[in-house]
């Protein structure tokens, strides 16, 4: 009898089947072994903690406003001078609502981008009859001219308020 040169496909126990379950046993192992370390991984991440738990802010900073003026405003204003063909500091405007500031005085400073002050100024706020450097606790502005100083209007990068 002659055999037939598919047989030794169809027989029980064949060489290729066990190889495919091999494959299939490795490939099951490997993605039991990848599932394990990524849940892992999210277990961690979830149980790291930085600053002990407490909030963490992202962006450009965090600012705090303590005063006693509600909605404070600064500005700077800046006049021409054409002996020198520049431009220098004119006024520095403070806005807001000096109600709850009685008996207080607010301090403000121009200065450079490095910090360092270019001009600081007390500016003592009273209930009523504020004269020069004073401010009612009515007003919603205050218009102070540094223009004296010739203070380079490019060297004030920023207007520090705070109240004492």
């Amino acid at each position: 009898m002659s055999k037939s040169p598919l047989a030794g496909a169809f027989a029980e126990g064949s060489t290729p089947e066990k190889k495919k379950n091999k494959k299939g046993a490795a490939l099951l192992i490997i993605a039991g072994i990848g599932l394990t370390a990524s849940v892992g991984g999210v277990f961690a991440a979830n149980s790291i903690t930085i600053n002990s738990g407490a909030a963490i802010q992202f962006g450009q900073g965090l600012a705090e406003t303590n005063s006693c003026v509600s909605a404070l405003t600064t500005s700077l204003t800046q006049e021409f001078v054409n002996g020198s063909n520049s431009f220098i500091a004119k006024n520095v405007v403070i806005g807001g609502t000096f109600t709850n500031c009685a008996s207080k005085s607010l301090k403000v400073d121009l200065r450079t981008s490095a910090g360092v002050s270019r001009k600081a100024l007390t500016l003592p706020v009273v209930a009523s009859g504020a004269s020069g450097l004073q401010i009612n606790t009515t007003d919603t502005t205050k218009t102070v001219d540094v223009s004296a100083d010739t203070i380079a209007a490019g060297d004030i990068a920023k207007i520090t308020v705070t109240t004492e």
